[in-house]
């Protein structure tokens, strides 16, 4: 509307009310009943002038791939707004000429003049990191372009790229001077992480901060839920950590809620895991040539045990123990806030088979998150981390100490089958378990792996829970000091409980008589921080101190117990996952010095 229409209704309103009070007595006009008529004026002028429509667009990147969770909210009026959706559309209704805003982690805010158009397509470019990104160091954080440590930082959208379990898979390849080795392909198993080669003897590992948290299990924090990693590879870096860092400080900061639209996010994938560049391995036909040519270069001219073997069975034992295995991760995330406060809520789920052992060696994690913070006044900020985590973990024999189940696949001969005897497709086999398993007819000391694998290493479980987290109050009595006081704990409880049935397979492997093996530990570690931070910048030049008092607490409990010869329905007698034995109980007390914890009932006789 041009400039005359607003003076003609300024104008308008002004005799208006002029008439109102003159046909209305005195006492009934006042300025408290005009302002609603006016009000109302020009509400209905501002609808004409501004009528809503309808837009509909599209977020891409640079690359011209959609990008979904984009925050769109209208500028100036930051309670209405969209997200875009899993191909990066939207639809959202405004005013005309109205302005919008699009956000998301990772890239560069834009603000974009919408006018009369109804359809719009956003390209957002990603955050080019930058001398003055802000990274964690210590106990607080530093410009880019003033650090003079060896830091390494990695970002939280760099850290899902790959779907990694814990926190050694997201360094993997993440970060120079950092080594990421696997001590087990089992589902679950933690790798090794060395910063610029071995520190120290013994355990070589770095330090692991969770928000401030000293954390010594990878699979403590869910990859989805970290903002970002910092790596502190030298004395300079890592000084204030004292001897705990000679191997190295990884400081994981985890997401926080953010201002603005709540959201809800759900990430998640199924996949499956197959075994590559496996050895090919000799058949039947090749493995008999090469036991002949033995025998005659060992000087041995009776071939009688090597004609006794069948060419007609041909075993590949790495097909035989290896599978697909199934791997799936669920999270949802939602974030909400304001100006002065802001909360992170996910849960998350992930389930890994084994790729030898199937659900043998299957690895379950459960985790729920809590970070909130809020600004009660201007000098004061309260905020809580808090996870919960529950790990389900069965486990196998690995290594190199030949004792598990794929150095028996290496050893064992390809002309004997998995299973013989009665019953079986290979009933004439001559060596055989009770329980139709073949044994080996060429070395006494070699183990059929699918025995051993279903039957001496089965039945190994452990189940942990974790409770970790801090809470803290920050003050600014003054501008540029900080006053920061933060209580931490973790408490964690775990329980491995083994049953081994009673079996011949040889007179080299044989268990005697079943057994139940079971040991549970309690830890609980606390700390509490207080810091005093103060910084102050005048003309360029900067000046930053730091002051603090950290103590410290770790308790351990560990306890174990053995119990033999139980009766052989035992095993299928479980209430609430312990054994139940119909007969005289007593409790066995295993003790430590200062501690004495019941473990499960048993029964001589």
């Amino acid at each position: 509307m041009d400039l005359f229409l607003k003076k003609l209704y300024r104008l308008s309103t002004i005799l208006l009310i002029a008439v109102i009070s003159f046909c209305l007595p005195a006492q009934a006009i006042s300025t408290e009943n005009a302002i609603p008529i006016v009000h109302e004026m020009e509400e209905l002028l501002s609808s004409q002038e501004n009528p809503k429509v309808l837009v509909q667009g599209s977020v891409k990147d640079v690359s011209g791939g959609g990008i979904p969770g984009v925050n769109i909210v209208l500028k100036g009026m930051e309670t209405t707004g969209t997200v875009s959706d899993f191909q990066g559309s939207f639809s959202i209704e405004i005013p005309e000429n109205s302005e919008l805003i699009f956000s998301f982690m990772g890239y560069k805010t834009q603000t974009v003049t919408v006018g009369n158009q109804q359809f719009l397509e956003i390209v957002l470019e990603e955050e080019v990191e930058t001398l003055e990104e802000l990274i964690v160091v210590g106990y607080g954080v530093q410009k880019k372009s003033v650090v003079t440590g060896s830091i390494s930082s990695i970002s939280g959208s760099d850290i899902v790229q790959n779907k990694p379990a814990n926190v050694g898979q997201a360094l993997s390849g993440r970060a120079a001077g950092v080594i990421v080795s696997p001590a087990s392909g089992q589902p679950g198993a933690a790798p090794r992480v060395n910063i610029r080669g071995v520190g120290t003897n013994g355990n070589s590992s770095p330090l692991y901060i969770i928000d401030g948290l000293p954390m010594g299990d990878l699979n403590a924090v869910n990859p989805a839920d970290i903002a970002s990693m910092e790596v502190l590879k030298d004395a300079t870096s890592a000084a204030i950590y004292g001897a705990r860092a000679a191997n190295g400080v990884i400081l994981i900061t985890t997401k926080k809620g953010k201002a603005g639209t709540a959201r809800l996010t759900y990430d998640g994938f199924y996949g499956v895991q197959q075994a590559y560049n496996i050895p090919e391995m000799a058949n039947s036909a090749q493995y008999i040539d090469i036991m002949k040519q033995y025998n005659r270069n060992d000087g041995e001219p009776s071939m009688e045990w090597i004609n006794a073997l069948d060419p007609n069975i041909d075993t590949d034992w790495f097909d035989v123990i290896t599978q697909p295995a199934a791997i799936t991760e669920h999270n949802i995330t939602s974030t909400f806030g304001g100006e002065k406060g802001n909360t992170l809520i996910s849960l998350s789920y992930r389930g890994q088979d084994g790729i030898i052992g199937g659900d043998q060696a299957a690895f379950k994690r459960y985790s729920a998150r809590m970070n909130t913070q809020q600004e009660v006044k201007d000098w004061l900020t309260l905020g809580l981390n808090m996870n919960v985590l529950h790990i389900d973990k069965n486990s196998m024999s690995m290594g190199t100490n030949n004792w598990n189940t794929a150095a028996y696949a290496f050893s064992m001969e390809p002309t004997a089958p998995v299973h013989a005897g009665p019953g079986t497709d290979y009933p004439n086999y001559p060596y055989y378990t009770e329980d139709g398993y073949a044994i080996s007819s060429t070395i006494a000391g070699i183990w059929n792996p699918m025995h051993f694998m279903e039957v001496q290493d089965a039945n190994n479980n452990r189940k942990t829970n974790r409770l970790y987290g801090n809470a803290f109050l920050k003050l600014e009595p003054v501008e540029g000091l900080v006053l920061k006081t933060d209580i931490a704990t973790n408490l964690s409880n775990s329980n491995q409980r083994k049953y081994t049935p009673e079996y011949y397979y040889n007179t080299l492997h044989m268990n005697d008589f079943n057994k139940i093996s079971q040991s549970s530990n309690y830890a609980m570690f606390w700390q509490w921080e207080n810091t005093a931070t103060y910084t102050y910048s005048h003309k360029g030049h900067n000046f930053g101190g730091l002051l603090g008092l950290s103590m410290s607490q770790n308790n351990y409990v560990f306890f174990s117990g053995e119990r033999q010869k139980l009766p052989s329905e035992a095993d299928e007698m479980m209430i609430g996952g312990i054994w139940a034995l119909e007969t005289r109980p007593r409790l066995l007390i295993m003790e430590e010095p200062m501690h004495g914890m019941p473990w499960l009932p048993y029964s001589e006789g």
